[in-house]
Parts: structure tokens; sequence; C-alpha cells
């Protein structure tokens, strides 16, 4: 995994707080020329993903590339980030921030984002390989609450080597299972409760999420689902 720094971000009670002059979102075909100038700005010649590559990637169906842009309004690209999906794990290939915006929170931001994204498609780990002399981001990637878990000889190259860090995320493991309602119209359902969610069949059998469904109780009350 490959990664150019960027420092400490600010929290609320909610959540991160996005700088209000960014704007997240998905790569396109048209960000390829400025995907591959941050490539050149961020990384050693020989770690850099081709413009090839980079294009693969946008137009992957198992692949993840979303970029962190200055506004919708002038899109400077400040940073992006690289993920591979997987049936139960996330892996962060790539993580870049621009030169002349780090130590701002964009890194942070970016992370975090592929947090939510390993979150919301049910994946239990998150995974990722770092240089094992960086001990500076290393130490950032376990603030996250990621741990060390292989060491990979050579992985960069002859004597240049790395570890494999994990974040688990599988609740069934580490924690209590989560509450899942399924009904009918979930719009009339009116639930407060942080530990219960209320969806549709049609999301409860068509979400990646819940494809693990082991990590829920689920109580179904539709009448056009009936579980077996």
């Amino acid at each position: 995994q490959r990664f150019a720094w960027a420092g400490a971000f600010r929290r609320i009670s909610d959540g991160l707080f996005y700088m209000s002059h960014t704007h997240l979102r998905t790569a396109t075909p048209n960000d390829l020329g400025a995907l591959t100038e941050l490539e050149r700005l961020c990384f050693r010649q020989d770690r850099q993903s081709t413009r090839e590559s980079i294009r693969r990637s946008i137009e992957s169906r198992h692949q993840s590339v979303f970029v962190l842009e200055s506004s919708p309004s002038n899109g400077r690209l400040l940073g992006s980030a690289v993920c591979f999906r997987y049936r139960e794990t996330l892996r962060i290939y790539s993580i870049s921030v621009h030169p002349d915006g780090r130590g701002q929170g964009y890194g942070d931001v970016l992370l975090e984002h592929a947090l939510s994204l390993a979150k919301e498609m049910g994946a239990r780990k998150v995974t990722l390989e770092v240089d094992a002399s960086d001990q500076r981001l290393m130490g950032w990637y376990q603030r996250h609450g990621f741990q060390i878990e292989t060491h990979l000889a050579h992985y960069y190259g002859s004597g240049a080597h790395g570890y494999r860090m994990q974040l688990s995320l599988d609740a069934g493991a580490d924690g209590p299972k989560l509450n899942l309602v399924v009904v009918d119209t979930p719009k009339k359902w009116k639930l407060s409760n942080d530990a219960v969610e209320v969806v549709s069949a049609k999301s409860f059998l068509t979400a990646e999420r819940f494809r693990n469904s082991d990590r829920y109780h689920v109580l179904n009350l539709c009448s056009s689902y009936k579980t077996h």
C-alpha cells in the first residue's frame, strides 16, 4: 500500500468535520491526467501506477477509486484513494495527497471514507500493506485502529520489507450482532433507536452489506418476503 502523508484531522461528535472547501467523489476517466500527475508527485518512480493501471482501476467492477478536490467548481485535485473490494474484505491499495495539501487532514478524510465504504459493503476487515521502514505511517494507521498482522519480506523489492496491517470490522467476533428489521414499507417505521435498522425486503436481498447475514439478528415482518 502506498501513501503520501497527511496530518491529523479534527473530529466532532457526529463524525468527521469535513472542510467546507473540499468535495469527495468517485473518480471518472476524465480524472486520468490529474491522477497520473498525482502519482508522479507523490511516489518514487518504481512505485507509481501507470496511466493504464489507473484507468483499469476506475473501470473495474471490483475496485473503488475516489478523489478529493478543493471544490466542485474548480476541481483542483487534493488527493485520491484506490481500494479493492472482496466479498468480506476491503483492501486499501493506495492513498495519496498532493504535496501542497499535506498537513491539512486530507489523508484522514480519504481513509475514513474507505472505512465507511467497507462498513457499507459489509466487510469483516480492512487490510493494507505498508513499508516496514515507515514508522510514522504505521503509527498513523495504528491510531485508526489497524494492527500489524504479517511481515512481508522483500515486498517492495530486494531488502525493502513491508507489513500487512488489518482493521477488524467483524461485529460477530468482536461485539454484539446488529438488529435488522425487514418490512414492506420502511418509511412508515419511525425508530430513534440506533441499535435497530429497518430495511425493505428488496434492500435486504440485494444490498452487498447484508450478504454476510450472520452478522445480524433479523426480524422479518415483511409479507412480500419470507425467510426459510
